[in-house]
């Protein structure tokens, strides 16, 4: 912006085939870079690569801004300190990828995207922030993959420790979905968690924030441990839960609240019911084929329970 010195001694910024693409890559000995003024907006087709680079934004509102952006790929960043979003995805934003950076500290969400973004990836471990650590809001925010993702490629990331949720998505944002680690796709063991969040790990709400997935796809499970409040909360529509490690939440395990909450499919689970004295639970469960998204044409079967005291279903 008019008026604003960066400097670049520690960069390299040049262009890439036709000389329509930016590039960043880190090619000095600096670790954090302590900012005085907002970072611009990020333009589409940019490579950023600053190789576990820390920005540190105490005293600036927000981190990484992309707005109207497509196709950039952003490695190697974090971010801490901010007083709102560290990594703000808005203005119609499609098809951009950050992955491999971390979000440490902050008065705002870690990571938010709204403003009808769409069909963006992010791989983001956040800690310690104010806010969510993911907030996914709109109507047309849909179509978007958030994971926990690793800090680097050797360490494992978190989304922690946050004054909110773990990840909340609302206001009528749809199709989204919140991925496992990728290591999960290779058998391995967990290397991350949604764990110890202030109001709980996952909140789906709104009564047309439909049609989003927790889906790890393959591999043991998401773990999701330790919050503050239910491990899952879903208030929204035909959504779909399946291979989740969840334990030792402050609260339900999967909570399926309110009249919105029609068509929830919770694939792959075992259920423990411990009902208090003179109380009962009635449970149906739907067998589907093990095929990872259910279709209309592929139920096996309806199971229907009443359960006093103790049952589990599996």
């Amino acid at each position: 912006p008019p008026g604003v010195t960066y400097e670049t001694d520690w960069v390299s910024s040049h262009h890439v085939g036709n000389g329509l693409r930016n590039q960043i890559i880190r090619d000095s000995s600096v670790n954090t870079i302590t900012l005085t003024s907002p970072l611009p907006e990020v333009p589409s087709w940019s490579i950023i690569n600053l190789g576990n680079v820390t920005l540190d934004g105490a005293g600036v509102t927000t981190g990484l801004l992309l707005n109207n952006s497509s196709n950039v790929q952003i490695r190697g960043v974090n971010l801490t300190g901010f007083s709102q979003a560290a990594i703000h995805v808005t203005g119609g934003s499609h098809d951009n990828l950050i992955d491999l950076s971390s979000v440490i500290g902050g008065a705002g969400h870690g990571v938010f995207i709204e403003g009808n973004a769409w069909q963006n990836t992010i791989r983001v471990s956040v800690s310690g922030v104010g806010g969510d650590g993911y907030r996914l809001a709109g109507a047309n925010v849909m179509m978007n993959d958030v994971e926990i993702g690793e800090k680097t490629a050797e360490q494992p990331g978190f989304i922690e420790h946050c004054g909110g949720w773990g990840i909340r998505i609302m206001d009528s944002a749809r199709f989204n979905r919140v991925m496992a680690p990728r290591q999960l796709l290779f058998g391995q063991p967990p290397p991350g968690a949604i764990q110890s969040n202030a109001l709980g790990g996952i909140l789906i709400s709104g009564p047309e924030s439909t049609g989003n997935r927790i889906h790890p796809m393959f591999g043991p499970g998401l773990p999701i441990l330790g919050n503050g409040g239910p491990g899952i909360r879903i208030e929204s529509p035909s959504t779909t839960v399946s291979y989740c490690l969840i334990g030792n939440n402050d609260g339900s395990g999967i909570e399926v609240a309110g009249t919105n909450a029609a068509g929830v499919k919770i694939i792959d689970y075992r259920i423990s019911v411990n009902c208090s004295p003179g109380r009962s639970a009635h449970i149906t469960q739907v067998r589907w084929e093990e095929d990872g998204w259910p279709n209309p044409d592929d139920k096996l079967g309806t199971s229907t329970f009443s359960v006093r005291g103790v049952k589990t279903v599996h």
